[in-house]
């Protein structure tokens, strides 16, 4: 089934970083120590012998002192995002709070390319359909980030179950009251979750029961466990399965 809350909560997520500049990586490392000994030296004085003989003197250098060990090397530095004067408050909060999945996201090629079609297609949620998988790890772990530290500065405070034009009885029966047997509360907290995440990812372009064999749909992380039992017990006449 492909579900259309996903297109709500990718889409936003990934644009936060259409907005402003991707982070750097920064590596220092530390200068090695070092030490020398210096030589000592000792001297003694023969005494004047009877009968006028003539004094001797003798002396002896000291060893020389041990070099010193060299310095150990410093840590390199995590990844840092600078802020920059021409942010939104969606890049500067992402910034400040996901700066490592946007990096690791840089640095994956499923990911990168979700991040360079949203940046450049007149219309990005066709994105969602061609270069942004979010069964991908990376791109999972920056959509969940963003949702999850950054959604009134991106998302307007907009909550995954809210209704969309275009909603389905699956997405109308997922996103309704869990206290009415919908699955809201589930929804909300997979959607920060990057395990979870990339389950919704996989069970958007294919069957859930494939994702649970395939492992991405994993029984063992417990947001992901919450939703999918949930969308089972509540939800399962109206997703068709």
């Amino acid at each position: 089934m492909r579900t259309a809350f996903l297109a709500s909560v990718a889409l936003a997520s990934v644009a936060l970083w259409a907005c402003g500049d991707s982070g750097t990586t920064s590596t220092t490392t530390g200068s090695g120590g070092s030490g020398s000994g210096t030589g000592g030296s000792a001297s003694s004085t023969g005494g004047a012998g009877t009968g006028g003989a003539s004094t001797a003197t003798t002396t002896t250098n000291g060893s020389g002192g041990a070099t010193g060990t060299g310095g150990a090397t410093g840590t390199g530095g995590g990844a840092t995002c600078p802020p920059d004067p021409q942010d939104s408050a969606c890049a500067a909060c992402g910034k400040a709070n996901c700066c490592q999945q946007v990096t690791d996201c840089e640095g994956d090629p499923t990911c990168a390319a979700c991040m360079a079609c949203v940046a450049t297609a007149t219309d990005p949620s066709t994105c969602l359909n061609t270069d942004c998988d979010l069964s991908n790890g990376p791109t999972a772990a920056l959509v969940a980030c963003s949702q999850g530290s950054c959604n009134n500065e991106c998302f307007g405070g907009q909550n995954v179950c809210d209704p969309q034009a275009g909603d389905g009885a699956c997405q109308q029966c997922i996103k309704g009251p869990s206290a009415q047997n919908g699955c809201c509360d589930e929804l909300t907290t997979c959607s920060s979750d990057p395990e979870c995440v990339q389950c919704l990812g996989c069970v958007s372009m294919n069957s859930p029961i494939m994702c649970v064999q395939n492992g991405t749909c994993s029984f063992t992380d417990p947001e992901t466990s919450a939703f999918l039992q949930c969308g089972q017990t509540n939800c399962a006449t109206a997703c068709g399965g």
